[in-house]
């Protein structure tokens, strides 16, 4: 929906140089709550982080901001594989982990980054992980490693 003259004047007269008015949510946010995006005015994009991200998750994974966190909480903030607190690298986010094939809706949960790379790397083939992990329990119990 187009803005009236009048609501585009409001609204710029409301923003200073350090804020920013978010389209999605409709309020008025410090520019440190915008990405930058050197297509846009200020060179920060329309909608702020929070409203970037609740709009992602929604289109990605068919899930709300909510909906992250109540499987955050049933997870007990950790990793749903290796059970670190730490999401990984730079992340302040776990990874949603859901079903390539199914794509939206078929969220399995949520992952450190090591692990869901891991999954990616194995093609989400449980076979595969099953062998991977049957040869690091052998070479560790055979004491199997290549000596020169």
């Amino acid at each position: 929906m187009a803005l009236t003259k009048k609501e585009t004047a409001r609204r710029e007269a409301l923003e200073s140089e350090n804020t920013k008015y978010c389209s999605d949510c409709k309020r008025i946010k410090p520019l440190c709550e915008f990405h930058f995006d050197a297509n846009s005015r200020k060179m920060a994009a329309s909608f702020c982080l929070q409203c970037q991200r609740a709009r992602f998750y929604k289109y990605k994974y068919g899930i709300t901001i909510e909906g992250y966190e109540k499987l955050l909480k049933q997870q007990g903030n950790k990793c749903a594989i290796c059970g670190t607190t730490n999401p990984g690298k730079s992340r302040v986010n776990f990874s949603v982990d859901h079903d390539h094939k199914k794509k939206k809706d078929f969220v399995r949960g949520l992952l450190c980054t090591s692990c869901n790379q891991g999954l990616g790397y194995f093609e989400d083939n449980p076979e595969r992980l099953v062998a991977a992990a049957g040869y690091l329990l052998r070479a560790k119990s055979n004491n199997n490693f290549l000596k020169e």
